[in-house]
């Protein structure tokens, strides 16, 4: 289980990496279809619920290394 956990953490650092790219005011990650307010406000809330679900993502890996 410890290579699993071990590719959730790279992953989850990825997903953190992407979070703080959003929190920081870029919008051009999402496709044109997509319609994503432009407000800095809402791209930071959005920031920071991609980079809670990073931190879970990583949290989860250190459980399943401990198994």
């Amino acid at each position: 289980m410890r290579e699993a956990s071990i590719l959730f953490t790279i992953w989850g650092i990825l997903i953190i990496f992407a979070g703080i790219y959003i929190y920081t005011g870029h919008s051009e990650i999402f496709p044109h279809r997509y319609s994503v307010k432009n407000n800095p406000a809402y791209l930071k809330y959005l920031g920071n619920k991609i980079i809670i679900v990073g931190f879970t993502i990583i949290f989860f890996s250190v459980i399943l290394s401990l198994i």
